[in-house]
């Protein structure tokens, strides 16, 4: 491969395909914008021909922001402002007319907007949806960001479809082998959905019928003789004089005895013998005799080594069938997974790529290349070295010829990201192939001597990345720019310090037990720091001409385990530190804390859960107290009065009410900041209550699922998404604690990198891995070839490689000064440190761990003091060596004058007293709850709901049972129902489909799907029922899904009107208000006086022959014949529910939306009526008199309430009839 050229920003062509190495801190991003605005201003390209590709929404966001502040900048400076820098004024005054150039430039801000900045899926997205039908793309598919759920469902069908069906033998052996659902589930890496990776071995999988039964003849015939020879057997193991009594101890034989008993005469076929039956083997008795002793012969012993050898030959076969079913497993699931989002026209990010990457393999792909060419006329593929396979095979189909303008730009060394499927390989090949290869010369991050440093670093191997081709080019510092030097006691100590850490300073032992390290290493690097701050304060540490902060200094870590160790320490000291996205918000205390608190509001009565929800940090009920509480009646009643209060209000008001209600009585958030680590904990309990609050929302979660949702996400096999990541605390003055992979592309005044030591083997020999084949062959899954040690040796020297480059990017990311720490630590042989600073075992090693590890083990003190001093020679006092310090740090006193002083502020606004968000149940009193966001009648009234239950006029027994009326009542029912008839097509002849959709529905709310056929006649009942209208009945089997809207929202402005005067417009809108004794229930309602807003949700707005209707679901248990649920019963829950009160407010809101929406509305001719269907009385065979309540409310009073309401009419001369 040829010699990488230095880019010149002013010179590099604008066209082929050029990549761009970037090394860290050498202005990426500059050279982006840079070659944006040559593309504009040289070859007159418009801002939406020029495609700018990265990987995350951040760095998108980060660069639209960037690109547009050049534009912005070169704008200014064609109009006479002084240029931001000099390669800005170069590339200014190569332009021959200022004037065009000027426009260009603004016609590139004015259309910003049109900037094609994309990461790449949505780049992919956007392709697939504009040529849909070269991609096969359908309009509606739906982009899901989480497809684990259908993944669980491909495993446990696998599961069920190949182990349910097993022979017991060979299940036994799957068992013993460790494999599970969750083992299975974890042979799918994340990138084997990529369709270039290769699978090995090939899927076979041998039946072991044979096997089987020649093992269980084995084991009758081992049986057979130990029923006969089980006392004798006894005899040999405890008595005989022959056997050396050190191997086998008489006080073990009756153990095994008993072990064998269990396994021969248990009665059932197990191929997983005890450990123990090696010994009882003719061959392994004869290796534990005297010299010169026998034992007596015994059929047993000889029957053991034939039934051992049937065994084994059956094991083998076994081992091959659950390997073939592994690699079958795999193919199964890619196969399956994409079948299943077809069928439900979903795609996920993966889905994207190889959808368009297969549209361009495809017949007509080279066209559709030339038509996005067409319109993207250059490409910036930022940060590269993250790509994989399939995502360059998609940008070189279209951007790879001559004619095109490609520009690859990353940096192998910074390529971190395997685990989520970046390919380092891929950028290997891709550098093969392009047409001009450029190197960024130059470091703007960090300061001279520093990069110095670095360069010596990196130069003191000879392959120090491992691979060939990804090499090491010195950087240079740019000339002419002012440094800001690290200074201590005016004096700039070298700014690359390695902390050695010698096992004599901690043990006695070779090497240091990696606990050990890990506390050593943190308390001195906690020390370290607490010791900077303290001398900052006193001015005594610098950064330039003022003191060193504590957000300067960064714990660059690899794992969220010692970032939270760090954190623990660095607290102790006093010393302000904040997680920088460490973990996930499901495996934090917190979350545990918080399902024990739900769970006790979810069951009051369970006197264990309210003991354990207690006894949490959040409620902060100690031992004693706790144990004072259980001789306290009184006390005790109280506690269990509380949580029976929060319940109440999670089911009348919802989740988000009562957890906000808990918090506030209980001082939760109080009592836990005043912990050392509050503001963390507080932190997640808030983003804990938005999530459950969002969960609640999005599904209409009961309670009850709801901890047991909480509970599934704790669980540690549930994978983890990204948006349950932990959230920063407020880190504006603290130290950063950040993971490796999350510092990159982030900087930092003062670096530490205390953890960089981790070994680079494989965790589990018999996990699946991927390599590359070296031969070429592209990526590699192995599942359990034969070749599996050989192709363990490539990905373990893969994960070395990756070592190397997160050591990189760590030590990268410093600006004045890096400490790395680095000592004789166990299993450190393999990790990056040894290799690059040891150049004699990484020059000596055959290319396996175990050759690096034995010439580590080979040094000894000396000789890695010798190393480090010799690369500390080199540098030139860039690089400083010293011993790790061991002296305890001295606790940093919390500063007074830097604590903000709070005041609060002063409201000057004006609020209107009495104005308030409005709806329906805000009208009502003691309304249950109804639901967070939409307006449900999912219980009734007192007076309806507790009628008795046991006044049941059919039979108990069977399936008669399993009708409507004995369907389960509450909110859990209300949801449900609802859920159906919003989904359900009323039009549709497809009973199974029906069927299906409430079956499924039925599991998903929690319901046995015995009530299938029950909501299913339900459902048939309510199509077929007539419903009455002044304009001719009709069926709701007419009403096609786009002819009505579900959970039609609205919310419209209220004029300040008084209760009394809201009473009797709403009474003459409606039909009668009279109790069963005949007094209006309306007089008994104290209305206030309302102003603000109205808000609220209709369950269905449907058209039928060009009329309007309004139509509410029930689910109100009336009694249990169709009888009960006659005009009079309907009119009392009419009444008792103030239901007419609601449907007065829905026909105002939907009489104002047709208003603005239907041109020549009137209200006469299009507005149809109002319908209550109480679902569990509509019996089509009596008509329309039973289950349905119908009322057309007055256009002169519907009017009236809208002047009331809203000061606005429609202005409209009544019609006769109207």
């Amino acid at each position: 491969m040829s010699e990488m050229e230095r880019f010149r920003l002013l010179s590099s062509p604008l066209g082929g395909t050029s990549l761009i190495e970037a090394s860290a801190g050498t202005g990426k991003t500059h050279t982006i914008t840079g070659l944006f605005l040559r593309l504009i201003l040289e070859a007159n390209l418009p801002v939406e021909q020029i495609l700018v590709v990265t990987f995350t929404e951040a760095a998108t966001s980060e660069l639209k922001d960037r690109i547009r502040r050049r534009l912005r900048e070169a704008a200014d400076a064609l109009e006479g402002a002084p240029p931001a820098d000099l390669s800005l004024e170069e590339i200014l005054a190569r332009q021959p007319d200022s004037q065009a150039a000027l426009r260009k430039v603004n016609t590139a801000l004015s259309d910003f907007d049109q900037a094609s900045v994309f990461t790449i899926h949505a780049f992919c997205l956007r392709t697939l949806l504009d040529h849909a039908f070269a991609s096969g793309i359908l309009f509606d598919a739906e982009l899901v960001t989480d497809q684990e759920g259908l993944l669980r469902e491909i495993v446990q069908d696998f599961w069920r479809m190949q182990f349910y069906r097993a022979s017991p033998l060979f299940f036994c052996h799957v068992h013993a082998s460790g494999m599970t659902l969750q083992t299975l589930r974890s042979l799918l890496p994340r990138n084997v959905f990529n369709p270039h990776i290769r699978i090995i071995p090939p899927a076979s999988v041998p039946e072991s019928f044979d096997q089987e039964r020649e093992f269980l003849a084995a084991l009758e015939r081992l049986r057979k003789v130990w029923a006969a020879e089980r006392d004798a057997v006894e005899a040999v193991f405890s008595s005989s004089p022959g056997i050396n009594r050190a191997r086998i101890k008489v006080e073990k034989v009756p153990e095994w005895m008993r072990e064998m008993d269990v396994y021969l005469t248990q009665g059932w076929n197990s191929s997983v013998p005890p450990s123990s039956m090696e010994r009882f083997s003719w061959r392994f008795l004869q290796g534990v005799l005297k010299k010169g002793q026998s034992i007596p012969e015994n059929p047993f012993f000889h029957e053991c080594e034939a039934f051992e050898e049937s065994r084994k030959r059956l094991q083998e076969f076994h081992d091959a069938r659950l390997l073939g079913l592994k690699v079958e497993f795999v193919h199964h699931v890619k196969k399956e997974l994409e079948k299943r989002k077809v069928s439900k026209n979903i795609l996920f990010f993966d889905d994207l790529l190889s959808k368009l990457e297969r549209a361009l393999e495809a017949s007509g792909g080279e066209e559709l290349a030339k038509v996005i060419r067409g319109r993207f006329k250059a490409a910036l593929i930022d940060e590269f070295q993250d790509t994989d396979s399939l995502q360059y095979a998609i940008f070189s189909r279209i951007f790879g010829g001559a004619e095109s303008t490609l520009y690859l730009i990353g940096d192998p060394k910074q390529a971190i990201y395997g685990f989520r499927g970046a390919d380092i390989f891929t950028y290997l090949d891709a550098s093969k192939e392009a047409t001009w290869r450029f190197t960024l010369g130059e470091n703007w991050r960090s300061q001279a001597d520093l990069i110095r440093g670095v360069n010596t670093l990196f130069s003191n191997n000879r392959a120090p990345f491992l691979y060939e081709a990804i090499g090491f080019k010195p950087v240079d510092y740019p000339e002419g720019r002012k440094e800001e030097l690290l200074t201590i006691d005016g004096k700039p100590p070298p700014p690359l310090r390695i902390w050695y850490l010698q096992a004599s300073q901690v043990t006695d032992k070779e090497f240091i037990d990696k606990g050990v390290a890990r506390e050593c290493i943190s308390e001195a690097v906690a020390g370290e720091i607490s010791r900077l701050i303290a001398l900052a304060r006193e001015r005594r540490v610098c950064i330039g001409d003022r003191p060193l902060q504590e957000k300067e200094v960064a714990v660059l870590v690899r794992t969220n385990a010692e970032a939270r160790k760090m954190k623990e320490v660095l607290t102790g000291l006093g010393v302000h530190a904040v997680l920088y996205d460490m973990g996930n918000l499901f495996e934090t205390e917190e979350a545990a804390e918080v399902e024990r608190v739900l769970a006790a509001v979810a069951n009051p009565g369970d006197a264990g859960r309210v003991r354990l929800a207690l006894a949490t940090a959040m409620m902060g009920v100690g031992g004693e107290e706790l144990d004072r509480l259980l001789t306290d009646e009184k006390g005790w009643e109280e506690r269990l009065v509380a949580f029976g209060h929060y319940h109440d209000l999670w089911v009348r008001h919802g989740f988000f009410r009562m957890f906000r209600s808990l918090l506030s009585k209980e001082g939760v958030l109080p009592r836990v900041m005043s912990l050392a680590d509050g503001e963390r904990r507080c932190t997640n309990i808030l983003h804990l209550a938005e999530v459950l609050h969002r969960r609640t929302m999005e599904r209409n979660t009961p309670l009850f699922s709801l901890v047991k949702w909480l509970g599934d996400q704790r669980d540690p096999e549930t994978p983890r998404n990204d948006e349950h990541q932990l959230r920063l605390e407020s880190d504006e003055s603290a130290v950063k604690l950040v993971t490796i992979h999350k510092s990159k592309g982030l900087e930092y005044p003062v670096v530490f990198c205390p953890f960089c030591w981790s070994g680079s083997r494989l965790k589990n020999d018999d996990s699946p891995f991927t390599f590359h084949d070296p031969s070429g062959g592209g990526l590699v899954l192995d599942l359990g070839s034969p070749e599996r040690l050989e192709h363990r040796v490539f990905a373990e020297k893969e994960q070395l490689a990756e070592n190397l480059r997160l050591l990189y990017v760590a030590v990268t990311r410093a600006k004045q000064h890096c400490t790395l720490v680095w000592g004789r630590i166990k299993d450190a042989g393999s990790s990056a440190p040894a290799f690059l600073l040891h150049p004699s075992i990484s020059e000596d090693w055959d290319g396996t761990l175990a050759s690096l590890e034995a010439g580590f083990a080979a040094l000894d003190e000396d000789a890695m003091r010798e190393d480090l001093e010799s690369l500390r020679n080199k540098s030139g006092g860039t690089i400083d060596l010293s011993k790790m310090p061991l002296e305890p740090g001295a606790f940093l006193p919390h500063l007074e004058d830097d604590a903000p002083r709070l005041q609060s502020r002063v409201f000057s606004g004006r609020v209107a007293p009495g104005w308030t968000l409005s709806s329906f149940s805000s009208l009502v009193p003691h309304e249950p709850y109804r639901g967070q966001w939409v307006d449900w009648e999912e219980t009734v009234r007192l007076r309806v709901d507790s009628m008795d239950e046991t006044d049941v006029s059919f039979s108990q027994g069977g399936d008669e049972l399993l009708h409507m009326f004995s369907f389960p009542r509450g909110p859990a029912a209300g949801i449900f129902l609802h859920s159906l008839l919003e989904r359900i097509d009323f039009t549709s002849k497809d009973a199974g489909a029906h069927k299906d959709l409430v079956s499924k529905l039925l599991h998903d709310h929690g319901f046995d799907v015995l009530w299938t056929d029950a909501v299913c006649r339900m459902v048939d009942n309510i199509l077929a029922v007539p419903f009455p209208s002044v304009f001719g009945d009709f069926r709701l089997d007419q009403v096609p899904v786009e002819r009505r809207l579900n959970e039609l929202e609205f919310v419209f402005p209220v004029k300040r009107v008084e209760g009394e005067r809201l009473k009797g417009a709403i009474a003459a809108c409606v039909r009668g208000w009279g109790d069963a004794r005949g007094e209006s229930l309306l007089d008994r309602l104290p209305l206030a006086t309302l102003e603000g807003f109205m808000k609220g949700f209709i369950d269905m707005v449907f058209q039928v022959n060009g009329k309007f209707f309004i139509l509410d679901w029930k689910s109100n248990h009336l009694g249990n014949r169709v009888e009960d649920y006659g005009a009079e019963s309907l009119e009392r829950a009419m009444n008792e529910n103030f239901y007419k009160i609601q449907y007065a407010l829905y026909t105002v809101a939907l009489h104002r939306y047709l208003q603005v929406r239907l041109p020549g509305y009137r209200y006469g001719e299009h507005f149809g009526g109002v319908y209550y269907v109480f679902l569990r009385g509509v019996d089509p065979t009596r008509g329309s008199r039973f289950g349905i309540y119908a009322h057309r409310p007055p256009w002169e009073s519907v009017e009236a309430l809208c002047a009331l309401l809203t000061d606005e009419t429609t202005g409209y001369e009544h019609e006769e009839g109207a």
